[in-house]
């Protein structure tokens, strides 16, 4: 079985970051840490590593990128307890436990920095100008938020000493607002069964918090692991000023996208790929070992 998810969002409040939840710590084993520039084929190589996992009959999950959902961010596999996770900017992340489980693994080591030297002024023009676009994203969202009506619900449940876990199911993107699909059995209402809603959660043991993309302080859904059940809390979509302010912000994460594009051009002709994919390659061993 796959699911997909992200660990971070764009927001009202800025990005937000849920990257050390990709996999509870509890279940740590093998963690990875992909670094490298743009274009340098991270996304690609925690896919391909997704990909061989499943093949060899673990459940994945993907994480997607919020500001672009065709590219992943990280994948888990909990049964093994082996995660891979984008650790560069805007979700910085490094290992904590070097060696014992934790590793990094630098794919700008590939890089030739004699191809990329005489484009620094350029490289740095680009990113200064793809964070002025985010900044202005960030502003939408923050007036979308305070234009929404009504305003955004969020399921109010005790927890009981659960343990906690918090991602987003949906985030607004370029392509707008994505949305995933958590697999579960049972669907429960917040807003029609209050009762069992409490009554299950009183003997969870563990919980997925999902996160407003807009609003990440409010949860949208809450799913039970123990008793496969998604407990969802009705939300309302956007509308008139609020939806508009949407499509501006999704405007600016378009440019941002355009000016990254040009930006991995860069990164793309100076990387030795066929090095990555040998390190590709002896990570997914490792993992599978």
């Amino acid at each position: 079985m796959t699911a997909h998810y992200f660990a971070g969002a764009n927001t009202a409040d800025g990005f937000c970051d849920f990257f050390m939840n990709i996999l509870p710590e509890e279940l740590q084993k093998k963690v990875y840490y992909i670094k490298g520039g743009p274009g340098v084929g991270k996304s690609t190589f925690m896919r391909a590593i997704g990909e061989a996992l499943e093949k060899n009959g673990y459940d994945v999950e993907y994480f997607h990128c919020s500001g672009d959902p065709d590219s992943i961010d990280g994948v888990a596999a909990p049964a093994i307890g082996a995660a891979l996770m984008d650790g560069t900017a805007p979700h910085v992340c490094d290992p904590s436990i070097p060696g014992a489980r934790d590793t990094l693994v630098s794919l700008g080591d590939f890089l030739d920095v004699r191809m990329l030297s005489p484009y620094c002024d350029e490289i740095k023009s680009l990113n200064k100008t793809i964070g002025t676009h985010y900044k202005r994203a960030y502003r939408f969202f923050a007036a979308a938020a305070a234009l929404a009506e009504p305003k955004a619900e969020s399921c109010q449940l005790e927890f009981f000493g659960a343990k906690l876990r918090h991602l987003f199911l949906s985030a607004y993107t370029l392509k707008g607002k994505v949305e995933f699909a958590c697999p579960h059995k049972r669907l429960v209402s917040l807003n029609s069964a209050p009762s069992d809603a409490a009554e299950l959660m009183r003997h969870c043991k563990a919980a997925t918090l999902f996160h407003n993309p807009l609003i990440p302080k409010n949860i949208d859904s809450i799913y039970l692991p123990d008793s496969e059940t998604l407990i969802v809390c009705k939300q309302s979509e956007p509308k008139g000023l609020c939806a508009e302010a949407l499509r501006m912000a999704q405007g600016e994460l378009l440019a941002a996208k355009d000016l990254h594009d040009k930006l991995e051009a860069f990164y793309i002709k100076a990387c030795d790929f066929a090095r990555v994919d040998k390190m590709r390659k002896k990570v997914e061993k490792a993992i599978l070992a």
